[in-house]
């Protein structure tokens, strides 16, 4: 989602712009589920400052991400007794 649809759709309750592509939002939501997303699309470069419940929705999928993309020779092996 492009920042002017975030802006639009999630209607930020206040943002401040520090730098070239840098933004600081507050944002009252029902559910976190399309601002993950949006946030998620930033990749690396995207930081949640506050609502710890919002960081750790964040590393559980990227947490999934990375055990789905994990090689299978990485992953433990059952043994069988």
């Amino acid at each position: 989602m492009s920042l002017a649809l975030a802006q639009r759709f999630l209607k930020p309750l206040a943002g401040t712009y520090f730098a070239q592509a840098t933004l600081l939002a507050e944002f009252r939501l029902t559910t976190t589920t399309e601002l993950k997303r949006w946030l998620l699309s930033f990749g690396a470069t995207a930081v949640v400052l506050k609502l710890a419940s919002l960081r750790e929705e964040i590393v559980a999928v990227l947490r999934a991400m990375l055990k789905s993309h994990e090689p299978k020779s990485l992953k433990p092996q059952k043994r069988a007794l």
